[in-house]
């Protein structure tokens, strides 16, 4: 009878142990699977908002989506975030933020599950929503981040999947004006259901910063019709970014052509400028390539 008590007790815990096993390697496997993706956003507390500038007195929303190689788009993550006067640990009465779930429901502490949480930091009075998107879903070619708080107010960025297979955690510079100028242009052509880009580093030779800031440059309108803040569509069909997207598609096949083309482009589309600063931009891809000037 002892003897039997000694085999029961041995073949229970060399159960246990080897359900805690699976159980280990199940959890192991299923981090390895997801990343984490912390991003920002500055906003404003004018009264009267300029062309560009996102607010701290709306609701903000955060959503991280993946596209298949077909082209499809997947929501990974949702979040909401609502600014308020309330207390905190130093001031009796300050803006202080709650992140809420599709349903409504508070998001304590950190980004949950699918759950996305922007949380309000302010800073001697810059305001800016520190969001954490956790648990997502790897293996998908490009990530798409928006933070928005209308259809026409937000702030945009991609991130590609080999940025994602590399790292656990991944932390993006504040999501900029230049950075959403560019997400624009890739979002148009993804739409065309070109999921990746020929040249990444000859699209940024291109329409660098240099570039951008010869621009008066405002956010193109999102053509999304009945747009949802729940299931939000970001889609943009103007003549301005499709024009460069010309540039971007001749440069790759002739720089004569693509500086013949620049120069046809009128004042009132792209400033004289900003076409000038295109063309030393492709004298200088021309360098890189061992080609001669075309000047």
């Amino acid at each position: 009878m002892k003897s039997f008590r000694l085999l029961f007790l041995f073949a229970a815990l060399f159960l246990a142990f080897s359900c805690g096993k699976v159980v280990q390697e199940a959890r192991v496997e299923k981090d390895e699977l997801a990343f984490r993706l912390l991003y920002s956003v500055d906003v404003v507390s004018a009264n009267v908002l300029a062309a560009n500038e996102i607010s701290v007195k709306e609701d903000v929303f955060a959503t991280v989506s993946a596209y298949t190689e077909k082209g499809l788009r997947k929501e990974l993550s949702w979040g909401r975030g609502l600014s308020e006067w309330g207390e905190d640990k130093e001031t009796p009465m300050a803006l202080v933020s709650k992140a809420y779930t599709k349903r409504g429901l508070v998001i304590q502490g950190k980004a949950d599950k699918t759950w996305t949480f922007p949380k309000l930091n302010v800073k001697e009075g810059a305001y800016t929503w520190a969001i954490d998107s956790n648990d997502l879903r790897r293996g998908y070619p490009r990530y798409f981040v928006s933070v928005f708080t209308g259809p026409s107010r937000y702030r945009l960025a991609l991130v590609d999947d080999a940025r994602v297979s590399q790292n656990a955690k991944i932390t993006l510079d504040t999501l900029s004006l230049y950075e959403t100028f560019l997400s624009v242009l890739k979002l148009m052509r993804m739409q065309e259901g070109d999921i990746y880009l020929q040249d990444e580093e000859l699209f940024l030779l291109l329409f660098d910063a240099s570039f951008f800031k010869q621009l008066s440059y405002t956010l193109p309108t999102n053509t999304t019709p009945d747009f949802s803040s729940k299931k939000p569509i970001f889609r943009f069909e103007r003549l301005f970014e499709k024009v460069l997207l010309d540039v971007w598609d001749l440069i790759q096949v002739d720089y004569v052509e693509t500086i013949a083309f620049i120069e046809s482009i009128e004042n009132d589309l792209i400033p004289f400028s900003a076409r000038e600063q295109l063309k030393k931009n492709i004298e200088h891809i021309q360098t890189l390539d061992g080609e001669n000037s075309v000047y």
